[in-house]
Order: structure tokens, then C-alpha cells, then sequence
């Protein structure tokens, strides 16, 4: 995109609104914005029998120019390109195994962006495998053998039923890791903030008559300016101790409040000013 504006001391023969042509200048260029790139098939958590012929597909953007190329990886493996849409690469002969695939695009300034990991298991030829609670993840590795018929579409490759994280940048991915014993977890909006744990067992499973049921994240953790509120009757898996960290404040002397009282047990870590980000410890919600 391009600025303009009158140059100062020229007198405008049109009168006094905003001249043209000669009577403009160039104040410069906007920054290039980042492509954008999703993995749309396979999903997440979906099994496939040995030797198997993946065709992953990709929806890639980019909002100030041109896609240039979409890459394919399995891991930090360059699988295959391809330069126009639709986005896809077949990956045949895939044997059996657990595979973690990101796509890659870049624009036509060589801008990039990665897409989410997409974690996917191949079965052996022939193979089968008892599979009591029929969420698609064999007995042998599933980490939740009794998922809820609600949950079975939303398993990730350890036979766990997701929770419900719309609204949050997670790390590490859900759907790549053993939710049923996390020992370091970060939930963030990029506005706002972020709350991490480090050093627990955090499972984010939720057990409900005896069978593994879908956490809400996005009801019962809510980040916004200035405030982190939890509800730990529903999320008691996170009431623990936990570093926050807010973004875009403005504090002369911060204090920590919990439920509207000075925080006597928080810690603050830090508080960078020319930054606006204050990060602070909390002995648990």
C-alpha cells in the first residue's frame, strides 16, 4: 500500500483540499504482511493402515500479495512443494508409525508462516488392534481407555479427548502430546497475556461417570486486559501455582490482586515498562 500527503509550502491551484499528481509525495510502503496456511485434510489424530498414500491439503492466503509456494514437511522432512492451489502433496508408501506434519507457505516478498502440527498414526499391513472403547487409538497406547461417546471425535493420538481451546495460543500442541501428565503447559492470547506451568503433572483430562469427558477452556479460563480469571471447581487441574505474564499494561507501581485483595503470596518477576508486559507468580487460582 502506498501514503501520500501535501508537501508543505506548495500552493494548491485547486484550492484547499487535498492536491494531486505533482503535489503528493510518497511517505513509503507498508510492512509486508505474513501468508497465512492451514492443513485441512488429514486430521488430527486420524489412523491410516500400512503402506499407506496420505494426500495432505492445504488452505494458504496472503492478504497483501501472492502464494508462491506451499511445502509439506513431515517433522523437519521436506516432503514436497507445491505452487498453485489447491495445496496438496500425495505421500505414498508411508509405513507404519506416528508422523507429526506441518505446511509451510511463502509468499511472493519470501515472507513465511507455519501451519498447526497434524498427528497422525499408520497401522501395520493387516494389523489389528483391540480398541475397547472404539475411539479409533488401539488399547496398547491409549492413555484414556474410556472415552465418553461425546469425546470419540475429538481424540488426540493418545486416545485423550481434547479440550475445548479455541481462543488460545498453546503450547506444547495438544494433539502431539500426552495431555493424561503435561509437565510444562502455556495458555496465552497474544493481547492479553499468558499462564504457564512448569515442573507439574498437569493431566487436562476430565473423568465424569467413569468415563474421559472434554475439558472447557474456553469457558471456565478467560484472559483479558489487565486480569487472568480461572474457575477452579471446573478446572482443578489448574489451580496450581503458575507464572503469569500480562502484555500492554501501564503500571507506575504494580500490585497483584486476587479476588479483589493485594495478593500477599504473588510474586512479580518483573514489569517492563518500555515493553508494558509485567509477568508474576501465583500460589494457584
Amino acid at each position: 500500500s502506498i501514503f501520500s500527503a501535501d508537501v508543505i509550502g506548495v500552493s494548491r491551484p485547486q484550492g484547499s483540499g487535498w492536491d494531486i499528481g505533482a503535489y503528493e509525495y510518497n511517505l513509503g510502503q507498508s510492512a509486508n504482511q505474513s501468508p497465512a496456511v492451514s492443513i485441512t485434510s488429514p486430521s488430527s489424530g486420524q489412523t491410516f493402515s500400512a503402506p499407506a498414500a496420505i494426500t495432505i491439503s492445504a488452505n494458504a492466503s496472503d492478504s497483501d500479495g501472492t502464494v508462491s509456494k506451499v511445502e509439506f514437511y513431515n517433522g523437519t522432512a521436506l516432503l514436497g512443494t507445491d505452487t498453485t492451489t489447491p495445496y496438496t502433496y500425495t505421500w505414498g508408501s508411508v509405513g507404519a508409525g506416528a508422523y507429526s506434519i506441518t505446511a509451510r507457505v511463502t509468499d511472493n516478498s519470501g515472507a513465511s508462516a507455519t501451519s498447526g502440527t497434524i498427528s497422525i498414526v499408520v497401522n501395520a499391513q493387516g494389523q489389528q488392534f483391540p480398541d475397547d472403547d472404539l475411539d479409533g487409538v488401539p488399547d496398547s497406547t491409549d492413555r484414556c481407555p474410556r472415552t465418553a461417546i461425546a469425546a470419540k471425535s475429538f481424540v488426540n493420538i493418545f486416545g485423550c479427548a481434547l479440550p475445548i481451546a479455541t481462543k488460545f495460543d498453546i503450547r506444547p500442541d495438544f494433539n502431539a502430546t500426552d495431555i493424561n501428565g503435561m509437565q510444562s503447559l502455556e495458555l496465552g492470547i497474544l493481547a492479553f497475556g499468558k499462564v504457564s506451568y512448569a515442573g507439574k503433572n498437569i493431566l487436562l483430562v476430565k473423568m465424569l461417570a467413569g468415563e474421559d469427558e472434554r475439558l472447557n477452556l474456553d469457558a471456565d479460563l478467560n484472559i483479558s486486559q489487565g486480569k487472568i480469571s480461572l474457575n477452579p471447581e471446573n478446572l482443578p487441574q489448574l489451580g496450581a501455582p503458575a507464572a503469569i505474564t500480562l502484555y500492554n499494561t501501564n503500571f507506575t507501581n504494580p500490585k497483584i490482586l486476587k479476588d479483589g485483595a493485594e495478593c500477599t503470596e504473588c510474586s512479580i518477576l518483573g514489569y517492563d515498562r518500555d515493553a508494558k508486559t509485567l509477568v508474576f507468580t501465583v500460589p494457584g487460582f
